[in-house]
């Protein structure tokens, strides 16, 4: 609105944000409102509420698998499976527990995604990986 300053976000391939810029509100006035709306942000993204999303769509995951998704996105390479524990869950949670929760995560987001060929989470408990950045 009026008197409102926008901002500019940019977002790497791997959902991190590499530049925020304030629009002077000088500047702001002259850049539509639906602008901002239509801005998508390529790969993953999360938000402190609702599902996250991939590409500025939503992906329907279990709130208990919120975490364990934002973890993988965020690896730089494997992760091994005790490395969930205490990242993605609380330090008194399971090794079965976790590769439960992992299972039913790949099922979820191939279900999300079902035109993407192989496992979208790649790996065992010596180390899984998100192939889908």
């Amino acid at each position: 609105g009026e008197g409102v300053a926008r901002r500019v976000v940019v977002f790497d391939e791997h959902g991190k944000r590499v530049l925020d810029l304030a629009i002077p509100l000088c500047c702001a006035a002259s850049v539509p409102a639906k602008a901002e709306e239509s801005v998508v942000v390529a790969g993953w993204s999360f938000s402190e509420k609702g599902s996250p999303l991939y590409d500025g769509k939503p992906v329907a995951v279990a709130a208990s698998r919120w975490k364990l998704l934002r973890v993988l996105v965020e690896a730089d390479g494997p992760t091994l499976a005790k490395d969930f524990v205490g990242s993605a869950f609380d330090r008194e949670t399971s090794l079965d527990n976790v590769k439960y929760h992992i299972k039913e995560l790949r099922r979820e987001l191939a279900k999300a995604f079902p035109g993407f060929e192989g496992e979208v989470i790649a790996g065992d408990a010596d180390g899984y990986r998100l192939a889908m950045r």
